[in-house]
């Protein structure tokens, strides 16, 4: 056998995905800095998209557009009390210090 050479029995073979030519231009986006803005943004939906799915489920409550509909809203009022809440935890500190200038 001469250098270079490999006993194969079974073949390899590549292929290119459907989109590669999307996924090329996604990551040559990632290297500008207002596609870096836009993912930031993106993150943002998507981590809020995936709670209310998470707490929802994968399958429909009810049967009906008009029902589901509202409940999804439902879900998206829930979560924005819970940004809220946990907001006010976060801040307590320097609004109780707004609001008492004289105990600092």
């Amino acid at each position: 056998m001469s250098p270079g050479q490999t006993h194969q029995k079974h073949l390899c073979s590549i292929s290119i995905h459907p989109d590669e030519s999307l996924l090329v231009e996604l990551r040559e986006r990632q290297t500008t800095e207002s596609g870096r803005a836009k993912l930031r943004e993106r993150v943002s939906v998507e981590h809020t998209l995936a709670h209310i799915s998470q707490w929802q489920g994968d399958q429909a409550r009810y049967i009906g557009l008009r029902k589901n509909l509202f409940d999804l809203r439902r879900m998206a009022v829930v979560h924005n009390l819970h940004v809220l809440a946990r907001m006010s935890e976060t801040h307590a500190g320097e609004i109780s210090h707004l609001t008492n200038p004289q105990s600092a």
